[in-house]
């Protein structure tokens, strides 16, 4: 609970110059679980972004590693997702979160808000739902199935929700994969109405995935696209940048016996790197998760000392380690002070 207390303090200064109201935000999204993994996540769109608005579609998740997920939008409040959040950690399933919600509002007005959350019980067991009230800005819709809920508001039309359901379940592979699929159902000019006559679907968008062993501000997979140049739609850079995700994520293994054997220390801007393939790499890089890549130079000849590029901020990145035909990739968190 400190650690989720925490997490929101900062998230409460940002927006509590706006009075903690945004108008209609947010349009589309999904939330979903897989029992089989443990896995939790959701993804979704907006016609809203960092460079016009200053906020993006991001800011309706909460997901919880091992827990769940719970979406808020439509007149996104601050305090009904901190509050999504506390609930989501108390276990509650997913029709008995969104009830509480509903009868707590922060506003006392649910009619004009839109949930949706996906939650695994203590045992492993799913649970999804979906509401949305009957002010909510039409074309409005959700969908919920027994592990994945699809909500939207301010919509072209309520074909859009159909589309993203039936890609979802008509797709295979990963939690990650099939939101990746949900979300390419909602690649239609105007899903989002208000982008209509940009001929996009949004402006911005995100997929984030958990996984049981994940920290709760280091999701497996954590990529948001704030914003776009114009005509590109977000969806086609989401997926572009997913793409790149999973082909770091999924590298060629290294030799028998050298799996766990390799150890990474970052320290006053310094990495440093040792055992297995690293002790004779032809090539190190490292990724951020929005796919920007930064190869790294050793400080001198077999010192495996590699300094870290100034521009990098604290966050998750992809520690890539390639020697002959193997690669290695494993996942790094900088902090503030690298």
């Amino acid at each position: 609970m400190r650690c989720l207390k925490s997490a929101f303090f900062l998230f409460f200064s940002l927006f509590a110059s706006w009075k903690a109201t945004l108008l209609a935000q947010h349009t589309f999204s999904i939330v979903a679980v897989d029992p089989s993994t443990g896995e939790v996540g959701g993804a979704g769109a907006t016609c809203l972004s960092l460079d016009r608005e200053g906020y993006q579609a991001l800011i309706i998740s909460h997901v919880q590693p091992g827990v769940g997920a719970v979406h808020t939008q439509s007149y996104w409040n601050a305090l009904n997702q901190y509050n999504g959040a506390i609930k989501l950690e108390e276990r509650l399933s997913a029709q008995d979160l969104i009830l509480w919600l509903t009868e707590n509002d922060a506003e006392q007005n649910p009619s004009i808000r839109q949930y949706g959350a996906a939650v695994l019980s203590p045992q492993g067991d799913p649970s999804a739902a979906g509401y949305t009230g009957s002010n909510c800005l039409n074309a409005k819709k959700h969908v919920s199935g027994l592990n994945y809920s699809i909500q939207g508001n301010i919509l072209l039309g309520g074909y859009v929700v159909d589309s993203m359901e039936a890609r979802f379940l008509r797709s295979t592979g990963s939690l990650a994969d099939r939101l990746m699929e949900a979300m390419r159902g909602a690649l239609i000019p105007g899903a989002d109405s208000r982008c209509l006559r940009e001929g996009l679907s949004s402006r911005s968008s995100f997929i984030r995935v958990a996984r049981p062993q994940d920290t709760l501000t280091g999701p497996s997979l954590d990529i948001s696209v704030g914003s776009v140049r114009p005509g590109l739609d977000p969806i086609d850079s989401l997926l572009t940048r997913y793409q790149e995700w999973k082909k770091l994520t999924a590298a060629e293994p290294p030799p028998a016996g050298e799996e766990k054997s390799l150890q990474v220390q970052i320290r006053d801007g310094f990495l440093t790197i040792s055992g297995g393939i690293a002790e004779n790499p032809d090539q190190l890089t490292l990724s951020s998760l929005n796919g920007f890549q930064y190869p790294l130079v050793e400080t001198s000849a077999g010192s495996r000392l590699y300094t870290l590029p100034d521009q990098l901020i604290h966050g998750v990145y992809i520690l890539s380690v390639r020697s002959g035909s193997h690669i290695r990739s494993q996942k790094i968190v900088l902090g503030r002070s690298h």
